[in-house]
């Protein structure tokens, strides 16, 4: 992947570069500031939270010491001697009038300990006496009904003491703490009665949370170990607290509630029991939705101000980028009209002469260097053109035929005499085959004279092994005038002769075909019987291998068409299908000759 993306950049345009770079170098600065403005709102988050974390923690200190102390005061109530004693006595008289004095009695020490404590937000303790109820007077909350006390009482008595808090009615009653009073004399520990206290909690989280305000506008959550919700204010419906336990799961975050944004911070408040602690779970809500926009402001100001800047610093840059890179332009087009149009200078209209930069100096460079070339090709050119000519007719004199006979004809009037018509035929061969051959007068040979001479020697072949040897020639007619080197089909055809049908008894079949893929023509010269070493023509080339084998070498051939029409072109051999392949690369160039109505198919 990253080998893909380094070449996409590679191969971009240096406009397309530049420009790149001057917007990536714009997106970095905003990714800075945006990072930066992020850093801030969260340092302001760290800061809010610390703020209302410190309230929280102390306002939570004071709501468990009221809620500890007053638990120590039910304490202090079940064991006090005086109201053991008249429990004692209520228990054992019998008289209306007596038992009445009794309850007036234990009324005045409940009403001793509410005027004491009733500062710490208990709004009435009650006494329960398994039928009759000792009150004191109410302050603020409305008296529970019996169906709401019963179970209560129920669920109390055999507690032997210990502290009940109920919190499911604590927004109409208050929270309640409930205690059996056991007998303590001589530890006989028998229920006498219940002392239910009543404690305005609502009051008491709102002046806890008052005292210790540092943020305005707060909303207070409280849940208890089983979430059910003790506290909330007026302005959250039970669902949305609920949904508030829910969502805020970290110490601290930014929630919705009901399309309304809040910062909320988590606490605990630990109650004691007797011989449990109560955890309950104590959220504050802080509105942020003020906050949120005026972040949201910025962010927004933000993006506008830097997207205006990318867009002015795209122009800018890209008017700069143009000037510098339409000189480059110019200097392809200089480049292609001299590769083009025989070494010609285009003219630009301007003056890089005075110019002392990177650009004139390229501009100069290349001017001068091109001048150079010119004269160069032009003092070696003929001297090159020579040299190349030279080497064609070298390797064509390579591959002249080493069977020159000057009593042709005269054989073959004596074969016809004495009628050896296979003799006759052979001859007449062999004499086309030499006159295509050792023509000297065409410049340009053609896949149809090539294929003539293929013809004629395979005439020659098929008198000598019979049955032995088979071809079939298959070039679609539009190919045969397409120009090709004298003498490259046959010697592939004697080399698969050699091979295929001299060194097997079984004999072979010779397919030459030919197929185009563009501007390229490949010719094929396929036959059975035989296969080529692997990578055969490199090793010619090294000389690892020593060429053997009647007509042109197999190297030479892949030299004269390299040489002809370039390095894209030549002889492969390979091995395909159970066939030994020769594959013929040369160029599809067309002259223009007479040619027939069909493709040339011979076979035999």
């Amino acid at each position: 992947m990253t080998k893909i993306i380094k070449n996409a950049i590679n191969n971009m345009k240096l406009q397309k570069k530049m420009r790149f770079i001057s917007i990536l170098a714009v997106l970095l600065v905003g990714l800075a500031s945006f990072t930066s403005i992020g850093l801030i709102m969260q340092h302001n988050n760290r800061l809010l939270y610390d703020k209302v974390a410190d309230s929280m923690s102390q306002s939570a200190a004071d709501i468990e010491a009221s809620l500890n102390h007053i638990k120590t005061l039910s304490g202090l109530i079940i064991t006090d001697a005086q109201l053991q004693e008249q429990l004692d006595a209520y228990r054992s008289l019998k008289s209306p009038y007596e038992k009445n004095e009794a309850i007036s009695r234990m009324q005045k020490i409940l009403l001793s300990y509410y005027n004491q404590y009733s500062s710490n937000y208990i709004d009435s303790i009650h006494l329960d006496l398994d039928g009759r109820t000792v009150k004191t007077y109410l302050n603020h909350l409305d008296t529970a009904p019996e169906e709401v006390m019963a179970p209560i009482l129920e669920e109390v008595k055999p507690m032997r003491g210990a502290a009940l808090w109920i919190n499911d009615y604590s927004r109409e009653y208050g929270i309640i703490l409930a205690r059996s009073v056991r007998k303590l004399d001589r530890l006989d520990l028998t229920h006498m009665g219940t002392v239910s206290i009543f404690i305005d909690f609502y009051s008491m989280v709102r002046d806890a949370t008052h005292a210790r305000k540092q943020v305005t506008d707060n909303y207070y959550l409280i849940f208890d170990e089983n979430h059910k919700l003790v506290c909330y204010p007026e302005e959250f419906s039970v669902s949305e607290a609920d949904g508030v336990r829910k969502e805020a799961l970290a110490p601290y975050q930014v929630i919705d509630v009901s399309g309304r944004k809040y910062f909320t911070v988590k606490n605990t408040l630990s109650i004691n029991g007797s011989n449990i602690r109560y955890n309950w779970d104590y959220y504050c809500l802080t509105p942020y939705t003020d906050m949120y926009r005026s972040i949201f402001t910025i962010y927004i100001n933000c993006s506008i101000i830097l997207l205006a800047a990318l867009f002015l610093s795209v122009v800018m840059s890209d008017t700069l980028i143009r000037n510098i890179t339409k000189h480059f332009d110019y200097l392809i087009q200089k480049m292609n009209r001299f590769r083009n149009s025989d070494m010609e200078l285009l003219e630009i209209g301007y003056d890089y002469g005075k110019r002392r930069d990177e650009i004139g100096m390229i501009h100069n460079t290349f001017n001068t260097m091109a001048t150079e070339i010119r004269q160069l090709v032009t003092e070696n050119y003929v001297n090159e053109l020579l040299k190349k000519e030279a080497q064609l007719k070298a390797l064509e004199h390579q591959i002249n035929p080493h069977f020159l006979y000057n009593t042709l004809e005269s054989v073959n009037w004596r074969a016809k005499d004495i009628g050896a018509a296979d003799i006759s035929a052979m001859v007449e061969s062999l004499g086309a085959l030499l006159r295509l051959t050792l023509s000297t007068k065409e410049n340009h040979f053609t896949i149809r004279k090539e294929l003539e001479i293929v013809c004629s020697y395979m005439t020659i072949q098929k008198i000598r092994y019979e049955d032995r040897l088979r071809y079939d020639i298959s070039i679609p007619s539009e190919y045969l005038d397409v120009e090709i080197l004298k003498l490259t089909i046959q010697p592939l055809v004697e080399n698969a002769i050699q091979y295929g049908v001299e060194r097997n008894r079984e004999g072979c079949h010779i397919l030459i075909e030919a197929q185009r893929e563009g501007t390229i023509l490949y010719l094929y010269v396929k036959n059975d019987g035989s296969e080529f070493e692997e990578n055969i023509l490199e090793k010619l080339a090294d000389s690892s291998v020593i060429p053997r084998g009647l007509g042109i070498g197999l190297l030479n051939i892949h030299k004269r068409l390299r040489l002809a029409f370039g390095e894209g072109f030549g002889l492969s051999l390979y091995n395909e299908d159970d066939l030994a392949v020769a594959r013929i690369a040369i160029p599809y160039t067309y002259l223009k000759e007479e040619s027939p109505d069909a493709e040339t198919d011979h076979r035999g």
